[in-house]
């Protein structure tokens, strides 16, 4: 009896493990979904988990922030106060033929400004026969010097110069056609200011150049560098180069004095309001594309800069602009189109024919 007592109570510990087994189990249930549960959504939220770079991409759109135009600074005029009269119109700078209308809208407020800036009278050195014939040797030109009219000398052979007290215009002789396509930006800027140092043509005050592209050529254009921003050619060095790297042709109109005079200007937020009316718009998509009627012109950006003006009389004079840049929205495409809008910015001027 003894042996069977110990079996029986051998088993019936068995039994009570058993239950307690299964009994803790089913407690241990709920704790092991919550578990699972916490897992999730610790995966889900990026804190454990395989690393974000080897995950699913998840297409985030990505915020774009546009800062409003820094405050515009207007150099401290030096001229006298209005010293010639009231201003002629500017000439158009590269104005839209046929404007496509705009929706113009812009990222800030308008800040700084002044009321007052300096316009330039424009003063030409006059040319005599001698320098034009100086000229003609160092281009290799063989014809003699002719003045067709007062103030102004031609020579012809082996190309063609033409030289009167606005502008000096140069055609070597035609070259063979070039099968090579343009140079780049800045190989055509170093070229073409080599080819008028060794041609005595470059200024010592010569500035930067930028390079403007024509489709089968491009001009390289300096600019006086005691001048700001100018957007005609005019006064200036235009060399126009063909494909090879081939000079076509050589313009120089560079003043022998630029004389200041202060004028006043209208308000920033005016020459806004008056960028769609009076503005001169200048809009460059990408290749190929073209801007949809009524897009967005975002504007970012306002400087101050030059172009070119002649009076009744013949004077010449650069007058200061409000230039507004931006972008134009093209629905569809990651790439905008520049734009820029010059507005006139002197009170005491005709209206513009922009």
């Amino acid at each position: 009896m003894a042996g069977v007592n110990q079996y029986r109570r051998r088993w019936s510990t068995q039994q009570q493990y058993r239950r307690s087994r299964t009994a803790m189990v089913g407690r241990g249930i709920p704790v092991f979904l919550l578990v699972i549960l916490l897992a999730m959504t610790l995966y889900i939220f990026g804190i454990v988990g395989p690393d974000s770079r080897h995950r699913a991409a998840v297409s985030v759109p990505a915020a774009t922030l546009v800062p409003p135009p820094a405050a515009l600074v207007v150099p401290t005029t030096i001229g006298n106060v209005e010293p010639f009269g009231t201003l002629p119109p500017v000439a158009p700078v590269a104005t839209d033929a046929a404007p496509t209308p705009l929706t113009y809208t812009l990222s800030g407020p308008l800040t700084g400004g002044a009321p007052r800036g300096d316009v330039f009278r424009i003063t030409w050195p006059p040319p005599n026969a001698a320098q034009v014939d100086e000229l003609a040797r160092r281009l290799g030109l063989t014809g003699p010097v002719r003045q067709p009219k007062a103030g102004m000398y031609t020579v012809d052979g082996n190309g063609r110069l033409s030289v009167d007290a606005k502008a000096t215009v140069y055609a070597p002789p035609a070259a063979p056609a070039a099968t090579n396509t343009l140079p780049d930006d800045r190989t055509a800027i170093s070229s073409a200011r080599g080819w008028l140092a060794t041609r005595n043509l470059l200024p010592a005050d010569v500035g930067p150049a930028h390079v403007r592209r024509n489709g089968d050529t491009l001009d390289v254009i300096f600019h006086p560098k005691a001048l700001p921003d100018i957007l005609s050619d005019t006064p200036g060095i235009r060399v126009r180069v063909g494909p090879g790297n081939v000079v076509q042709e050589v313009e120089r109109a560079w003043p022998s004095e630029l004389r200041p005079g202060a004028y006043d200007l209208i308000s920033l937020n005016d020459a806004w309001q008056q960028a769609q009316t009076r503005g001169m718009v200048d809009l460059r998509p990408p290749t190929g594309l073209s801007v949809p009627p009524n897009a967005i012109a975002l504007i970012n950006d306002v400087s101050l800069a030059y172009a070119f003006a002649t009076d009744k009389n013949g004077g010449d004079f650069l007058q200061p602009l409000y230039v507004f840049r931006g972008t134009v929205t093209i629905p569809g495409q990651p790439a905008g189109a520049d734009i820029s809008i010059a507005v006139p910015a002197v009170r005491n001027m005709q209206q513009s024919a922009g």
